[in-house]
């Protein structure tokens, strides 16, 4: 069991998934002994991994910065810009809609909640917006012009990171840490 964990890790499941896996397999180990499926729980002799992610590197503001500046080298800055400074996830950015900005207010108002924006997450919506009026999605992607597929953001996200020699983490990974600099 402690290869399939350790195998479960090196493709890619973080430590905290690795450690539900676990518990849901020494459940129904358990249910198979009350059964009398098996004698003993194998799962009761393996030490879990640890339920606690490990800590994320910080970066510091001018890494970010580098990061924003790749990707306005690839034309993509106004949504890895907006991704950072307003916290949403991926999906919501890739399938953001113009009719939720409200310009006046300089806020998001998406159908749960709304999300206060920077003067300057503004202004680069704006710009955005200027550039195609008729899309009916605030970002399209520069290669297509159409929307972003969830998969084409990631290949841009890992490039962006290569290309700055940051350490690979996941974009929500990197919104953490842009949370704790000024954009």
């Amino acid at each position: 069991m402690r290869k399939f964990y350790q195998t479960l890790g090196e493709n890619g499941l973080g430590q905290r998934s690795v450690w539900c896996v676990h518990l849901l397999l020494r459940r129904i180990l358990d249910e198979a002994c009350r059964e009398g499926l098996i004698d003993t729980n194998p799962a009761d002799m393996v030490t879990p991994p640890s339920g606690e992610e490990p800590q994320l590197p910080r970066l510091r503001s001018g890494q970010i910065k580098r990061y924003l500046e790749a990707a306005k080298e690839v034309d993509t800055h106004a949504i890895f810009y907006i991704g950072l400074a307003s916290g949403l996830r991926q999906g919501e950015l890739i399938s953001l809609p113009w009719a939720v900005f409200g310009k006046e207010r300089n806020r998001l108002v998406l159908p749960k909640r709304w999300v206060a924006l920077s003067e300057r997450a503004a202004w680069i919506l704006t710009q955005k917006h200027d550039r195609h009026p008729e899309s009916q999605l605030a970002f399209l992607d520069p290669k297509t012009g159409e929307g972003y597929t969830l998969h084409r953001f990631y290949y841009l996200h890992r490039g962006l990171l290569r290309r700055c020699r940051l350490p690979e983490m996941g974009f929500r990974e990197l919104q953490q840490c842009a949370g704790e600099v000024e954009l």
